[in-house]
Parts: structure tokens; sequence; C-alpha cells
């Protein structure tokens, strides 16, 4: 699958395909620094099913950070995440989206979330180009905004995935 992040013109914004840095793979925690290793058969760990991929960590970040920060979820908040999902994905269905969108929800209401979310968010560092993860920085950072407000925990999760990432903070 293609991610596709936006690139200012003067016309507006367009986008500008770019590929993911790497086949997609289950992150692990192997020899990563400060972060506590999550078995692959946690609760909430990489599902066995291969059909897990780089949208489904987008996904989970996406809605970790609207919702986990501040415990509501609201109607801008869902579109906004859509739009940018499928500027991310271009080429995904709009099924494709929405059944990717269904499994995240079921990881995220499970047991062994914050694994999962440090999971996804090692993935993302391990399989796309640090461009790319700048993108989505401020792609989380214009959906904390999303509602209207910007929540503290917004805030701080932004900021811990710009330092785990290496985009400073």
């Amino acid at each position: 699958m293609q991610l596709s992040a936006p690139v200012p013109d003067a016309n507006g914004p367009s986008h500008e395909p770019l590929r993911v840095a790497k086949p997609h793979r289950p992150a692990t925690f192997d020899n990563t620094p400060n972060v506590p290793p999550v078995p692959p058969e946690a609760p909430g760990g990489p599902p066995a099913d291969p059909g897990w991929s780089t949208l489904h960590d987008l996904t989970l970040l996406f809605l970790s950070l609207t919702h986990g920060t501040d415990a509501e979820l609201s109607p801008e908040e869902v579109s906004s995440t859509q739009k940018r999902l499928k500027r991310w994905f271009p080429d995904a269905s709009d099924d494709a989206l929405s059944r990717a969108s269904d499994e995240v929800m079921l990881v995220y209401l499970g047991e062994g979330r914050e694994g999962m979310v440090q999971m996804s968010a090692e993935s993302i560092r391990q399989n796309v180009t640090a461009d790319q993860r700048v993108a989505l920085l401020n792609d989380l950072a214009d959906l904390a905004h999303a509602d209207g407000a910007i929540a503290p925990g917004e805030v701080e999760f932004i900021r811990q995935l710009a330092a785990y990432w290496g985009a400073g903070a």
C-alpha cells in the first residue's frame, strides 16, 4: 500500500506519493532503549493475522490521540481522521479504510492497548521515512485541534512520539 504526504503548493494542498520505507512487519522492541518489551502473543500485541498493516498502525495512533488523551471522540475528530487516512492511503477503498478502523477499534477497546500503541509507534518508526514521520506529527497536531480545543494529553502524546521518532519536541 502506498502512503501519501501532503505537499504544499500555490493552489492549495496536494499529495506527493511516498512509498513505505520497508515492507510492513510487526514491530518488536528488541534492542530499543527505554521501551519495555512486549511479546507478540501479549494481549494487544501484533495480531497473528498478516492483515495488520501500516494503515492499522496509523489508525491506532490517530485514535489514541483523538480519544485516548481526553476520553472523548468528537464528530470533527472522526471526520478529520477519516480524511487524513484517505490522504495517506489514497489507493485504499472506503471499505478497506472502514474495515481497518473496525479492526483497530477492537484492539483499542481490548486489553493491552498501551502495548499495542507502543508497537504501532515502533512499526511506523521502522517502516516509514523520517520525512513521512514529520508529516504524521503535523497531522497529529492538526487532529488535536480538530475539535477546537487541544488537551494537555494530546500535546504530551505528540511530544512523546516526536521524541521516540527522533523528530525533536
